[in-house]
């Protein structure tokens, strides 16, 4: 709806703008299996799809938008179809997987792994108090034409980006949570210099995490921040973003 109003709100010329959202269903169909076990579904070529592509095709005989997308840091495809097909293509799309290795996961394991490579979560790494160059998403910015927004970043740009989006790896497994302060300085009595915008534990990595939207030139990689968590200042390390690499586009993008 915020998207949809947005939009709405900034669009130009005669043209009409109709919320689509409802007439979908989606799946996400995630992993180093899941090329193989979707291909088997389709006629169409999905192999050869590329990261961010998309194509209109059937799979499992019902009428689908398949797109390489995902939000887990791994291969994979998102497939839209329409809300009454959604039982159906569920469990076909397991029965196809079960030679796989197949299981269904909610939103908590998605989370952890688009945490795991960085990847941003609106409402907490993203939202309308946090520029794109403050969140490291210079590679969206066209500086080359006009949009919306584009004087106040280019001012941004000149007098110098106030804050930036850091990794902390956390010395114990206690887990900072969205909009926890963010703390450095003097161990005996440090001062706030941002907060917490995501934190988990990571299965992959073994440890406790956080993202942290700070002041731009208050800490650097290897130093000590602490954040506090159940009444107690918690360490841990400034770290480099991503805290692992994504295996997303990388087969298909080289």
């Amino acid at each position: 709806d915020k998207d949809l109003a947005w939009v709405t709100d900034h669009k130009q010329g005669d043209i009409t703008i109709t919320g689509a959202t409802a007439k979908y269903a989606e799946i996400a169909l995630q992993g180093p299996k899941a090329e193989d076990i979707l291909k088997g579904m389709t006629p169409a070529d999905i192999v050869s799809l590329k990261y961010f592509q998309f194509l209109e095709t059937m799979v499992a005989g019902r009428k689908c938008i398949v797109s390489r997308t995902g939000y887990t840091g791994e291969d994979g495809y998102e497939i839209y179809f329409a809300p009454a097909e959604a039982s159906y293509l569920w469990n076909a799309i397991l029965d196809a997987g079960k030679p796989f290795g197949l299981v269904p996961n909610g939103l908590g394991a998605r989370d952890t792994l688009r945490f795991e490579v960085c990847y941003w979560l609106y409402g907490h790494d993203l939202d309308n108090t946090i520029a794109p160059l403050e969140s490291g998403q210079n590679f969206v910015i066209s500086w080359d034409h006009d949009f919306v927004g584009k004087p106040a970043l280019l001012a941004m740009k000149e007098k110098g980006v106030p804050r930036k989006w850091i990794g902390v790896k956390m010395n114990s497994r206690a887990i900072p949570r969205n909009g926890f302060d963010c703390l450095a300085g003097d161990p005996a009595a440090p001062v706030k210099i941002g907060y917490v915008t995501s934190g988990n534990y990571c299965p992959t990595l073994g440890g406790s995490y956080a993202l942290c939207m700070v002041a731009k030139d208050a800490v650097k990689v290897g130093d000590t921040v602490y954040i506090p968590i159940r009444g107690k200042a918690e360490s841990g390390v400034v770290v480099k973003r991503p805290f692992m690499q994504p295996n997303a586009g990388h087969k298909h993008d080289k």
